[in-house]
């Protein structure tokens, strides 16, 4: 009983913005960790199925699926990208170069394959244009 006393006097202590700040910092933590656990252990499938390019990312349960209609596909090619990082308590900057498969798709620029090498890059983009 009494710790459910101590317990209780903390809950009814705090203000509004602390709950807030407590909550903001438990999301965050739980977001990046998710995003670590899934640059570690996630996968993303590339598939053709009919005139469908199908872009699927696992995490173990957890999977997100987007479809593209390759009839709709314009203007694919690769393109050499820099990526940026900041390094030290000085911010030195670190430029790599990555590649990514770009095209339109229904009026949008659809981008993705930063993390693939650009020779599979390539594989993709010829499978689509022999496709289209």
């Amino acid at each position: 009983m009494i710790k459910l006393n101590y317990l209780n006097a903390y809950l009814l202590s705090l203000t509004f913005k602390s709950i807030i700040l407590s909550l903001s910092i438990y999301f965050f933590t739980i977001y990046f960790l998710y995003l670590i656990i899934a640059q570690l252990f996630g996968k993303t499938i590339f598939e053709i199925r009919g005139n469908c390019l199908i872009v699927r990312s696992y995490l173990y349960i957890l999977t997100k699926a987007d479809t593209f209609d390759i009839n709709e596909i314009k203007n694919i090619r690769i393109e050499e990208t820099n990526s940026s990082n900041y390094w030290g308590f000085a911010g030195f900057r670190f430029y790599s170069k990555v590649y990514q498969l770009t095209f339109k798709y229904k009026n949008k620029t659809i981008q993705f394959g930063d993390v693939l090498y650009k020779s599979d890059l390539i594989k993709i983009q010829t499978l689509i244009d022999n496709r289209i």
